[in-house]
């Protein structure tokens, strides 16, 4: 099978989202601090590791790769993803991750966060802005993030599916038998139609493959449904 950035983004596209509505839930408003040289990004009293992959800047609206970055000088144990991304974009002849610095037109450095995340089986991202641009970071040992028990209810899971395919376009069978995979729920389709294996959720599609209703079983007076 051919693999592309527009398919890694279908794959995970929608798992990543929803680990960044989670960390947002976990961190508020606290604050945040940066030690580049140990790796590790705090807010408030929570610390995790991580990694650098690359910049976008304000001036030219570009996208810049870290190991493509002759100017700053970052630990080597700080790149690591970075470089991972890099041969991994040469192994399989994805060009996302091998081209060095590009302009941010169709996409921004939310979408190669995103999809960067996704390979690299990060638990989340960070943008750290700074005067110019930002800094994007890949978080990882952060369990805190897979432990809020509301995202893995029906109710979440449609909420998050729809706002997601809102802003992004994806194919969406793939993006929702990935996102019930990484969430762990049982699915499987009858007469065409997507059902988990303990009848919480429902996913209708139309002739194009397009999600044309969702509807999760909760209690009546909060069903979330979509047409």
């Amino acid at each position: 099978m051919n693999i592309d950035a527009d398919y890694l983004f279908d794959v995970h596209g929608i798992n990543v989202y929803d680990k960044q509505l989670c960390l947002a839930e976990l961190i508020g408003d606290c604050k945040w601090s940066i030690d580049n040289t140990n790796g590790k990004i705090k807010f408030d009293d929570l610390s995790f590791s991580i990694q650098l992959i690359g910049s976008e800047s304000n001036y030219d609206n570009t996208w810049l790769w870290i190991w493509a970055n002759d100017i700053s000088s970052f630990p080597e144990n700080l790149l690591q993803s970075a470089n991972f991304l890099k041969e991994y974009g040469e192994k399989h002849d994805i060009g996302f991750f091998t081209i060095d610095k590009y302009k941010l037109t169709d996409f921004d450095g939310h979408f190669v966060a995103m999809l960067s995340a996704g390979v690299c089986n990060s638990d989340c991202y960070y943008r750290a802005p700074y005067d110019g641009g930002a800094a994007y970071y890949l978080i990882n040992g952060a369990d805190e993030v897979k432990q809020i028990p509301e995202t893995s209810t029906p109710t979440w899971i449609v909420n998050t599916f729809l706002d997601f395919i809102s802003k992004y376009e994806v194919d969406h069978k793939l993006a929702i038998e990935s996102y019930l995979k990484y969430k762990q729920i049982p699915f499987g389709y009858e007469d065409k139609n997507l059902k988990t294996s303990d009848g919480g959720l429902t996913v209708k599609f139309d002739k194009d493959g397009l999600v044309r209703r969702m509807q999760a079983k909760v209690e009546p007076s909060n069903s979330a449904n979509a047409d």
